[in-house]
């Protein structure tokens, strides 16, 4: 989506709850209009400017972050230029997917490390991160009903903390094993 697009929508939206979501196209679709060939390449071409810029593409949608119901991103190259971007509360945020593009082990970020949303993320109920770890004595692994944590190495040290948290998931009903 074009830049004035978004700043449009953003204050046509006055404070309904915002879904973000940047993924790449799906391949096979039943719906017809993913099969017109024009469509999908500028679907293709814009995912992937947007997702070479993340800071740029999240950036009409920062001074709205308390609106955030879900942010989930998909294929980014670098994940680690969100820590930056992510530092207001974000009391609505149900639903948190980082998948980075590359497929190496990320190694979990120390304790000293800025957390992200500060911390505050109440209504945060699914988590699926991958290549992208924030500390595991971060509040984001607390009060989950799902949790999907793949491509991360953590230390063992800090294993106690992410079990801490974990104790505070009484909900939790999906958590799979690392295959």
């Amino acid at each position: 989506m074009r830049r004035h697009l978004a700043i449009s929508f953003l204050v046509n939206s006055k404070g309904a709850p915002l879904k973000i979501k940047l993924a790449p196209g799906p391949q096979d679709t039943p719906y017809m209009w993913y099969k017109n060939m024009e469509y999908h390449k500028r679907y293709e071409k814009a995912y992937f400017a947007h997702a070479a810029d993340i800071p740029n593409f999240l950036s009409p949608l920062l001074s709205h972050i308390f609106r955030w119901q879900s942010l989930e991103l998909f294929a980014i190259p670098q994940p680690d230029e969100l820590v930056p971007l992510l530092r207001s509360r974000a009391p609505l945020l149900k639903v948190l997917t980082l998948q980075a593009k590359e497929s190496g082990l990320a190694t979990s970020r120390s304790e000293g490390h800025p957390t992200i949303f500060l911390g505050s993320t109440p209504s945060l109920r699914h988590v699926n991160l991958s290549g992208f770890s924030p500390p595991l004595s971060s509040s984001l692994y607390t009060g989950l009903v799902t949790l999907t944590l793949s491509d991360i190495n953590f230390p063992p040290h800090s294993i106690h903390l992410f079990l801490r948290n974990l104790s505070e998931c009484p909900l939790l009903t999906k958590l799979p094993s690392p295959g």
